[in-house]
């Protein structure tokens, strides 16, 4: 998984809204809602808490 995605996968799992997450990063709220959607893609899962779940169970974050 690329970099910005990381970053962005942390800030998920922490679940903070997508606005704050952008505020944060320094990206646009869509840039964020697209590497969320390739995240959801690329762990196979269908929606944000199953981001977070997934990610720690697969030790992805803390």
């Amino acid at each position: 998984m690329p970099a910005a995605q990381m970053k962005i996968l942390r800030l998920l799992v922490q679940g903070l809204p997508n606005q704050v997450i952008a505020d944060q990063v320094g990206v646009s709220i869509t840039t964020v809602g697209r590497h969320a959607n390739a995240i959801r893609d690329a762990l196979g899962v269908q929606n944000s808490f199953a981001i977070g779940a997934t990610a720690v169970h697969q030790g992805l974050v803390d």
